[in-house]
């Protein structure tokens, strides 16, 4: 076959959208989700999954990994595509290395092949060892709504992977062998190239830090021929962690399997982490120790490191998240210019209020009723309305006299490395829940230090049940954070953090989590920082602090009030964006032939 097969796109009178979920007509019509978007994407995932999995490209990817891990392109072979696997943004395609060639073409049995499904089979297991072929995808990242968006996200990304090695050696990552960017320049790790090129870099090294110039990392640019790259859109060889690092988190702690070759799918009762306080202090341990490492020392700004073509790194990219990567390759339009950074949590917090109000204008399905739009229009104004009592330290609160956020004096910093992409599949741990190492180590930024860094999988629940006090998803997530900051506090004490201490005016990271977590200043940020709770949060936990009452959704009239705000002709938006979603309809309709 040397074409995609239609019918891999569509299952019968339905739609294969992200990931292959299968949506019917009536089901595309009630979905919040943009499936004409999401429909496009999937295309675009089978179509490169399709193409980099034809025989010419997979001999090329062969010769491409052998040349940055410094092996013979006889001895390495890709995996089955049953061990391919699809992320957010990303196509990780195992690649297996043999001890010797005759191993390697034993390994073209289309038996042995067909076995590949997850583990190596135990008739090559003592022979093999795997490396990770990372290759984005223009679908997943925004490429042809935002040129450059995948050069962006691989200089960031690699960028971390440079500075966690310098400054994180107690965090296990994987090790980053090579990589080539959109540009056409390749990189790899000195370990990898000719000892004269180590020496000169050493002395680069040297000098560059007598100097008080940036230390180029142990990165250098190599040469690869256009035959044996091909691919245009970047790529990344990584170590893979095997099966002597346990399981992802999720396939251990929640008993969840792998499906569909990407999906992951949980008992529908996953286990409470609560229920198990000897693995769960393990796992927190674990989890603290990275939030430490990485917290430890303080940085000079906000925004996120960029991996130069100089070898060296700095902090000169915009703080994206993976939430506004995600809604950017949506069609939301980027309102951070890609070399911002903010001096300041003001003008921050201003351009993720910004970026959230052009998203709402562009998003062709935002609103599907009027009630809606006012919902949600009310829910920005609002939190531009109360923006200051988180920032700048706000007003006294009326029952304590006590500022309801104390942050005024940390507007200014100090700015610390933080996770926005709390995927939980991306820790490894044994069966005992210790953190054995993590990897995809995209979307990590400087940012506030009060910006919430506990995992949100505490309870294995998204944004909406977490905020919510009405059906028990706060408590529960409240008593897990409890357990795990105990934990983390324990941590901290036995931690290098002077440094970050120190520029806290002598409080701790924890004591600011607490503080931030009883403000609310922790709800504030998770509001800005959602891909789709901001409305949720404001609701549970920051519409009572200013009326008194959770039932936000019931009381249109407050709502009605803070949208007149949002625009001066703020009913004119309400239908623009009723005609929006009209058009939308149509269009899904048009999709199904109907």
């Amino acid at each position: 076959m040397t074409t995609l097969d239609e019918k891999v796109l569509r299952a019968g009178d339905k739609i294969r959208t992200d990931f292959g979920n299968v949506v019917g007509y009536e089901d595309a019509l009630l979905s919040g989700a943009d499936i004409l978007h999401e429909s496009q994407q999937f295309r675009g995932v089978m179509s490169f999954w399709f193409r980099m999995s034809q025989p010419q490209q997979r001999v090329a990817l062969e010769r491409l990994v052998a040349q940055h891990i410094g092996t013979d392109a006889a001895r390495v072979k890709v995996s089955h595509t049953k061990m391919w696997r699809q992320g957010a943004f990303n196509l990780a395609i195992p690649m297996l290395v043999f001890d010797s060639k005759a191993a390697a073409e034993a390994a073209r049995d289309p038996t042995l092949q067909a076995g590949m499904n997850g583990d190596i089979p135990a008739s090559v297991s003592d022979s093999v060892r795997r490396v990770m072929l990372r290759l984005p995808m223009a679908a997943k990242c925004g490429e042809a709504v935002n040129p450059g968006s995948i050069l962006e996200k691989m200089r960031c990304e690699t960028a971390t992977y440079v500075w966690m090695q310098q400054h994180c050696p107690d965090v296990r990552i994987p090790h980053l062998y090579g990589f080539g960017l959109p540009t056409g320049k390749h990189f790899a790790h000195a370990n990898h190239v000719f000892f004269i090129r180590r020496f000169f870099l050493s002395i680069r090294r040297l000098v560059a830090s007598w100097m008080g110039r940036p230390v180029p990392s142990r990165y250098l640019s190599v040469s690869v021929r256009k035959d044996d790259c091909p691919i245009d859109t970047g790529y990344m060889v990584i170590e893979h962690f095997g099966s002597s690092f346990g399981q992802e988190l999720p396939l251990k702690v929640r008993k969840a399997k792998v499906v569909a070759g990407s999906a992951v799918e949980c008992l529908p009762e996953p286990i409470q982490i609560l229920s198990e306080p000897t693995k769960m202090n393990n796992l927190f341990r674990g989890v603290s120790r990275i939030i430490l490492s990485l917290a430890r020392v303080p940085q000079p700004r906000i925004g996120a490191f960029r991996f130069n073509d100089d070898g060296t790194i700095s902090l000169d990219n915009r703080p994206v998240t993976a939430d506004m990567f995600v809604l950017e390759n949506a069609g939301a339009p980027r309102t951070m210019d890609v070399d911002a950074t903010y001096d300041s949590v003001d003008e921050y917090i201003d351009e993720l209020q910004t970026f959230h109000e052009q998203r709402f204008l562009a998003a062709p399905n935002a609103a599907n009723s009027e009630d809606d739009a006012v919902y949600q229009m009310g829910s920005m104004s609002f939190l531009r309305a109360v923006a200051h009592h988180f920032i700048k330290g706000g007003s006294k609160d009326n029952n304590s006299g006590s500022s309801i956020s104390t942050t005024s004096r940390r507007r200014k910093g100090p700015f610390v490395l933080s996770m926005s992409d709390n995927n939980q599949s991306n820790i490894m741990v044994d069966d005992d829940w210790n953190v054995t190492g993590i990897y995809d180590l995209e979307w990590i930024f400087s940012a506030p230090v009060d910006q919430p860094r506990e995992p949100p999988w505490l309870t294995w629940s998204l944004v909406d049940s977490i905020v919510d006090t009405e059906h028990g998803g706060y408590e529960a997530y409240a008593a897990t954070r409890a357990a795990f900051m105990a934990v983390f506090a324990e941590e901290e004490r036995l931690a290098d953090t002077k440094e970050l201490n120190a520029a806290l005016g002598g409080m701790t990271l924890s004591a600011v989590m607490e503080e931030s977590w009883a403000a609310k200043t922790f709800f504030f940020y998770a509001s800005l920082l959602s891909i789709n709770g901001m409305t949720q949060v404001v609701r549970s936990q920051l519409w009572p602090m200013f009326f008194g009452s959770a039932d936000a959704r019931g009381l249109l009239d407050p709502y009605m009030t803070l949208t007149q705000l949002w625009a001066p002709k703020a009913v004119d938006v309400i239908t623009k964006k009723m005609d929006d979603n009209t058009k939308h309809l149509a269009s899904v309709a048009s999709l199904f032939g109907r």
